[in-house]
């Protein structure tokens, strides 16, 4: 669906952090964004990028994060025109927080 908005939105400069993607943080959740030539490829990209997100961030073994993001996380393919399709995996904060340690 497409609609006319006005939106707010704010986005915060961490320095000296260099992320590969774009990763969307609000208050319940992350989302971390995949692109590709084919909704497979941007799955593919997202689902690569949020593991290894989640160990970054958490420590987590990368075989553990990989099975637990199969688990819990959402994915969503976005509405990109061609040749560029996106997608995004969703990770619900409380696990994230939960494998973290905190």
């Amino acid at each position: 669906v497409e609609c006319d908005a006005t939106v707010r939105a704010r986005v915060e400069l961490v320095k000296g952090r260099k992320l590969d993607r774009p990763i969307i943080e609000v208050d319940d959740t992350v989302q971390v964004l995949g692109f590709g030539g084919t909704v497979e490829l941007a799955t593919e990209d997202a689902a690569r990028g949020a593991v290894e997100w989640f160990v970054g961030r958490t420590g987590m073994d990368r075989r553990e994060a990989y099975m637990l993001l199969s688990i819990v996380g959402e994915l969503r393919i976005g509405t990109s025109p061609r040749p560029v399709m996106a997608a995004r995996l969703i990770i619900p904060r409380p696990v994230i927080d939960a494998a973290a340690g905190g």
